[in-house]
């Protein structure tokens, strides 16, 4: 049983340019004219046999670089700093958390019920009102981002991305878990 394949290549609204092969079974993209044409060749000539032993063979190698991918373990170094800025984040989190609630607060127990009923409901207007982190530097015992790296891990370089993203994850955290402390303290069995 022989398959009709036709390379097929087309422009797209945005500019890309996408190349790829129609058969009877359907189609896929492929990465160039080339590959197209040399596929479009193959299905044309190959027996059902061929085209199961390449579908196999693409398969497993796609299943081997997947899983390879989910499979990567970070260092234990990456793994230790990960830890570090957590644990900073989520202590930064909970001391501006913190600060929410004073000595002139009206209603305390209220304010506090009501900011975990909109975490809890996801109340947009309530988690806008939550502390986030102040990296800027604006007042004098105010850390940068770069000033915190520096004290937990000893270096800051193109701006530590992943961690900035597992320190401010953290942070919120943080709060939530210091707001929720606060609300029992304030309502007990709340």
């Amino acid at each position: 049983m022989k398959v009709n394949a036709i390379y097929t290549v087309t422009e797209h609204e945005d500019g890309r340019i996408t190349h790829g092969i129609d058969h009877d079974g359907g189609s896929f993209v492929v990465s160039s004219k080339e590959v197209g044409v040399a596929i479009q060749n193959f299905l044309h000539y190959a027996t059902l046999l061929d085209i199961i032993t390449l579908h196999n063979h693409l398969l497993r190698e796609y299943a081997r670089r997947y899983m390879e991918e989910q499979l990567t373990v970070p260092s234990y170094e990456t793994q230790r700093e990960n830890a570090i800025i957590r644990t900073r984040g989520i202590r930064d989190g909970e001391n501006a958390a913190s600060w929410l609630i004073d000595g002139n607060t009206p209603d305390t127990a209220v304010r506090l019920l009501d900011l975990v009923k909109g975490m809890d409901d996801g109340d947009p207007e309530v988690l806008d009102s939550l502390p986030t982190p102040r990296l800027g530097g604006e007042w004098a015992d105010e850390p940068t981002w770069e000033d915190i790296c520096m004290e937990e891990i000893n270096r800051y370089e193109d701006g530590e991305d992943d961690l900035y993203a597992i320190y401010t994850e953290a942070f919120h955290d943080g709060v939530e878990s210091q707001i929720r402390k606060m609300n029992k303290e304030w309502n007990h069995d709340a």
